[in-house]
């Protein structure tokens, strides 16, 4: 198979290898000595001590595929989403590990054949949402999806939530709203617009939504800046959108003329760059990733990084935002210095 070659950024620090399929999803603890690398096809979770750059330990997965997985506040405890749709039926349940003895704690169930796709924690570390889909009546097809509310203190679900179409999750910063962008879909599944919905946590009701489109662009990675006032989502033509939470508003858009798939987005600690993982051009496939660095403020692109030779799935910063994680389909997850691009940033 043919593998492009990328020329590597100078902000490149480290390349990590062991994962032998792809790699979904990266998270890095609060204190920043901690990253978990996610490998969609199985389930694989490797951590690693990221100082020193090396593997710590694999956490095998029961129920075979995920997607998901994200840090405690405290960083104590890591909960992935497990999903297998073997024999056209959905398995999984919400794994939480003990990041210190490498040890799987428990696993949240609302149904053992439910699959989780999605999951989201509160900035205090005390309510997990999961975004759950399962396959109803065999004969006429059918399938149910929902967002469920788990406390993890009891270890029990307090809230269940029907959507179908949840394409992403995020607790605002003051953790008293829930948001997901979700498709709405007519009948016979025809695309119709998408809308991002707003869960009251206090209310226990849903508010009216920060988003609705009429269009087939569909929200598909939504994600909070640290202050909470702006909010950023990618749709599926390579676009992220900027919402002024409060009013609520467009306050921008960020707009990529090749329509590259965008999978991961994620905000600096500081609120003042965005960091966009870009896939394959529509139709493509193989072709190298990359990872684009916005200024927030200006809406201008402050510097591209290559290196990677497939799409770029994942990114996420350390807690001081000078280090940058990125999570490929080429099996490797790259380390990059991004303090000289935020420096010239401000110099200017």
């Amino acid at each position: 198979m043919f593998v492009p070659e990328a020329k590597e950024s100078a902000q490149l620090r480290a390349t990590l290898r062991g994962h032998d399929k792809g790699v979904s999803a990266v998270a890095i603890s609060p204190d920043g000595q901690t990253l978990a690398t996610l490998q969609s096809q199985g389930g694989e979770v490797k951590l690693w001590n990221l100082p020193t750059r090396e593997l710590r330990a694999t956490l095998p997965s029961k129920f075979g595929n995920s997607y998901s997985l994200v840090f405690a506040p405290d960083g104590k405890t890591l909960a992935v989403g497990y999903w297998n749709n073997e024999d056209k039926q959905f398995r999984g349940g919400i794994g939480l590990w003990d990041v210190a003895t490498i040890k799987q704690r428990c696993v949240l169930q609302s149904n053992a054949n439910h699959g989780i796709i999605h999951l989201a924690l509160s900035p205090d570390g005390a309510l997990l949402a999961a975004s759950e889909r399962w396959i109803g009546d065999h004969e006429k097809k059918s399938r149910g999806g929902a967002i469920t509310l788990w406390d993890l203190l009891t270890l029990k679900m307090i809230s269940t939530i029907p959507d179908l179409y949840c394409n992403a999750l995020a607790f605002s910063p003051d953790g008293k709203t829930l948001l997901w962008p979700t498709t709405i879909v007519e009948e016979p599944r025809t695309i119709a617009g998408s809308k991002i919905k707003r869960w009251d946590l206090i209310s226990g009701k849903e508010l009216p939504p920060l988003l609705k489109t009429d269009n087939q662009n569909t929200i598909a990675r939504i994600v909070f800046s640290p202050d909470g006032r702006s909010l950023a989502g990618a749709d599926y033509e390579g676009n992220v959108i900027l919402w002024d939470v409060a009013k609520p508003a467009v306050r921008a858009t960020l707009r990529q003329e090749e329509k590259r798939r965008i999978h991961s987005v994620a905000f600096s600690p500081d609120g003042k760059t965005l960091a966009v993982a870009v896939g394959n051009h529509p139709g493509q496939e193989l072709e190298p990733g990359l990872v684009d660095l916005w200024d927030v403020g200006t809406g201008q692109r402050l510097s591209t990084l290559t290196g990677h030779t497939a799409e770029v799935t994942s990114v996420a910063f350390t807690a001081d935002g000078r280090l940058l994680a990125s999570g490929s389909q080429d099996k490797t997850v790259r380390l990059w210095d991004v303090t000289s691009i935020q420096v010239a940033r401000e110099s200017k």
